[in-house]
């Protein structure tokens, strides 16, 4: 049984193997990220890079390419490659934007209804505290408001069963 091609696809029995211009790609951008080639720095010629990695020189133009969309060299006809001076640019896939275009407007979504919730929510306190102040025992507000028992022993436990003090229109009764 033979090796597999340098370049190949599959591993024998060790599942996927990035290319030659991957492989040489990420030793590069290694070099590049422990800074062994500083920003504006020319990388080897093409030719040296082939000769290294004993691939032709148009493996090594791949992975120039990758490199260079990801932004981490810069490459221009007739010229050798330098680091980037800049950011590295990297661009999302489609997939990827798509996610983030649900993804924004879910949490859009959720602001709203969590804005929803809070402002019924203060309604509901407001409605509670005026029924309470008219007279009500929170024991009757939760029973007419439908609140289950155990909420409503929770309520009673901390002492908020108590009619308030009569004032206002309620002691005018």
């Amino acid at each position: 049984m033979s090796e597999p091609a340098a370049g190949s696809e599959k591993a024998s029995g060790s599942g996927p193997r990035p290319t030659m211009r991957y492989r040489i790609a990420d030793a590069l951008r290694a070099q590049i990220v422990a800074g062994d080639f500083a920003p504006g720095e020319e990388l080897p010629s093409m030719r040296d890079l082939a000769e290294q990695w004993q691939v032709v020189p148009n493996t090594v133009a791949a992975a120039f390419d990758v490199l260079n969309t990801e932004g981490l060299i810069m490459t221009a006809a007739g010229h050798r490659a330098r680091v980037a001076t800049g950011r590295p640019r990297t661009r999302p896939s489609r997939e990827v934007t798509q996610r983030l275009k649900e993804l924004r407007a879910t949490e859009a979504g959720i602001k709203a209804a969590q804005a929803r919730i809070s402002e019924l929510a203060g309604r509901r306190r407001a409605l509670i505290a005026g029924l309470h102040e008219s007279g009500m025992t929170y024991a009757d507000i939760g029973v007419a408001a439908g609140i289950t028992r155990i909420r409503l022993s929770q309520i009673v436990a901390a002492g908020l069963d108590e009619k308030p003090a009569a004032t206002g229109r309620a002691a005018a009764r």
